[in-house]
């Protein structure tokens, strides 16, 4: 029971963001890990061996930052302590729930089948105000009225017109984005194989979304699914994969010509609001010429920023050349050995660091199960049903 409510808890934590507490700073999402924390640790026993508790990868992570955070104590002013303090506590904590009870509590097969529920349950649900929103000018809200919830979301739904954007249960268009990228990735790619209803479903709220990082994402979700599948299609359902090249062609043609679409391209190229607001700001970090020496050595430490900085600067700026070459390194030799759900969630959040700053939030609560831990046999149970239906 315990691993099923954690595992909940890590599937839903990117939706309840949303909703602040009494207390600064801290989520539903928050609140819910801190008091479930205590159960996890009862319930560890003396037998369990660190080897099979931990994730090395990210326990290497949580003590460069340990020692980061000390010398800057040590060697710094209290406004730069206070600067670097509360974020540093938050991505800590992140990383110390996927490094010391991923293995144990995170239940694989639980947590594939709710992520499918609450995948689908976002893209019909934006797929829904969508609808509403062209149709009446109305926009239903993708919060619970009555709880508090961040300003920017009841903003969002005080202002919107029928041009604005839909963001289903989420603060941004791009969180539904990272959100579902991941389960479009992992279904089509790993899981069923096979265009099917939740595929369409999904692929569609994120065409609708117009968010720059939705559509591209779709775009190499189904090259590689074509890339890796062209044989077997064309072998084996030749019918029916012309009929699939014929529909998204199809598609692909109508979708560009819709407003959606149209929006995504006056954003991303011609305005430019979505691609500068996701690289306008690499040459601020990687140009400074006030930085030292050391700090580009080691780093920062986790500094509160307030301009809109992707991850892939933000490791610079974090944890200096030590952070990028280790962040490379890890990335090839997981891209190299893994394979399946793994490689797949690894290849999508190298993709994602350039654009997005998830891994520094916690949208890399949602993400790190489906690197680090074994999906192995339920991906070979459901492709020995898929064979049984085909």
């Amino acid at each position: 029971m315990l691993k099923k409510i954690f595992t909940y808890i890590i599937i839903l934590s990117p939706m309840l963001v949303i909703y602040g507490t009494p207390i600064a700073t801290l989520s539903i999402a928050d609140i819910a890990l801190i008091a479930i924390l205590p159960f996890m640790l009862l319930d560890l026993k003396k037998k369990d061996q660190i080897k099979d508790l931990i994730i090395p990868q990210f326990a290497i992570i949580v003590i460069y930052i340990l020692l980061q955070i000390v010398y800057i104590c040590l060697v710094k002013d209290s406004d730069y302590i206070e600067t670097v303090f509360m974020p540093t506590m938050r991505i800590l904590f992140y990383y110390f729930i996927i490094v010391c009870f991923y293995k144990k509590y995170f239940n694989t097969e639980s947590g594939l089948k709710f992520y499918r529920i609450t995948a689908l349950f976002a893209s019909l649900f934006l797929i829904l105000q969508f609808i509403v929103l062209k149709l009446t000018g109305k926009y239903i809200p993708g919060y619970i009225q009555g709880l508090d919830v961040i300003e920017k979301l009841q903003k969002h739904a005080a202002t919107i017109n029928s041009a604005g954007r839909v963001r289903s249960v989420f603060a941004e268009p791009s969180h539904y984005a990272i959100y579902c990228g991941l389960y479009l990735g992992i279904e089509l790619i790993c899981i069923s194989k096979k265009i099917d209803f939740s595929i369409i479903i999904v692929t569609v709220a994120m065409l609708l979304s117009t968010s720059s990082t939705a559509i591209i994402l779709v775009a190499i979700i189904y090259f590689i699914y074509f890339i890796k599948n062209f044989r077997y299609l064309l072998s084996k359902y030749s019918i029916n994969f012309i009929i699939i090249v014929l529909s998204i062609v199809i598609l692909s043609l109508w979708y560009i010509r819709t407003d959606s679409y149209k929006m995504f391209v006056n954003r991303t190229f011609i305005e430019g609001n979505a691609t500068e607001g996701r690289f306008g700001n690499y040459d601020l970090i990687f140009k400074d010429e006030t930085t030292t020496s050391s700090e580009r050595i080691f780093g920062n430490g986790v500094l509160k920023i307030e301009e809109y900085i992707p991850a892939f600067p933000r490791i610079y700026l974090y944890f200096g050349y030590i952070g990028m070459i280790y962040f490379i390194i890890i990335s090839i030799k997981n891209l190299l050995n893994l394979k399946g759900i793994n490689w797949i969630a690894t290849f999508l959040t190298i993709v994602l660091i350039f654009p997005t700053e998830f891994i520094f939030g916690i949208n890399i609560l949602l993400y790190a199960p489906f690197i680090y831990l074994d999906f192995n046999n339920l991906e070979r149970n459901r492709n020995t049903e898929n064979k049984g239906e085909s």
